[in-house]
């Protein structure tokens, strides 16, 4: 999931919830001029977060993350890119162009391509993981070989960002709203009870200006780039 906009922060406050204000009942959040202040002031950290040049640099930054420790997991024997993107991506790796649908089109492709190499085994992860190290995708890999399907949560507890998948099932990804709850229970269609695992690494992403914040400097959004490692036969 990449950042959001400031115009969806915004439309996200409009949720139904019932707000009191100094002793009165708010309708409309985005209508009462004291709150409307600091609301255009946290959404000039979303503006900030889509201006063009800032949102290259940091993709970049975070998908050269998710290759390092994917690279480096003694459980990943290849590493496949999927992204819209033609140009700016590193050198060295196979690469699948999708359309930039999202993560679940992403890696149905990414899946297709596995299970045409023979494929036992596949690791899913989202570009924008800014603490993912090796070890991470090692707990992920293991804890998903017992149960055959792994779900990494971020640490919100409701998406997803990471799966482990036996190739052999026919699993159809979830990603989006609620995504955890989404694929355990497409795990449970197929009869598997999956692994949870929580690992700082593999909760920690980045879908709003707070989780940037929360990194200090360190910070990316990479909407459309997905990684994909895979354990070939």
């Amino acid at each position: 999931m990449g950042l959001r906009t400031a115009e969806e922060y915004r439309a996200s406050l409009r949720d139904g919830r019932t707000l009191w204000y100094r002793g009165k009942r708010v309708d409309d959040i985005l209508a009462e001029p004291d709150l409307r202040v600091a609301i255009d002031n946290a959404a000039v950290d979303f503006e900030m977060t889509h201006d063009a040049a800032h949102r290259e640099l940091l993709a970049r930054r975070m998908l050269d993350t998710v290759l390092a420790a994917a690279e480096r997991a003694r459980s990943i024997a290849h590493v496949l890119i999927v992204s819209p993107d033609e140009q700016g991506l590193p050198e060295g790796y196979e690469v699948l162009h999708d359309t930039g649908a999202g993560l679940n089109d992403a890696f149905e492709l990414a899946l297709a391509r596995g299970r045409g190499g023979q494929a036992r085994e596949f690791v899913l992860l989202p570009a924008d993981l800014p603490q993912l190290a090796a070890a991470n995708v090692d707990a992920l890999v293991q804890a998903g070989r017992r149960a055959q399907i792994g779900i990494a949560p971020d640490r919100r507890g409701t998406g997803t960002n990471g799966l482990y998948l036996d190739a052999r099932l026919d699993f159809r990804c979830r990603f989006g709203g609620a995504s955890r709850v989404r694929h355990e229970a497409e795990a449970r269609r197929l009869g598997i009870e999956p692994a949870i695992v929580i690992r700082p690494g593999l909760a920690c992403d980045l879908d709003t200006p707070a989780d940037l914040r929360s990194l200090g400097r360190r910070a990316a959004g990479c909407a459309g780039i997905a990684v994909c490692a895979e354990r070939p036969a």
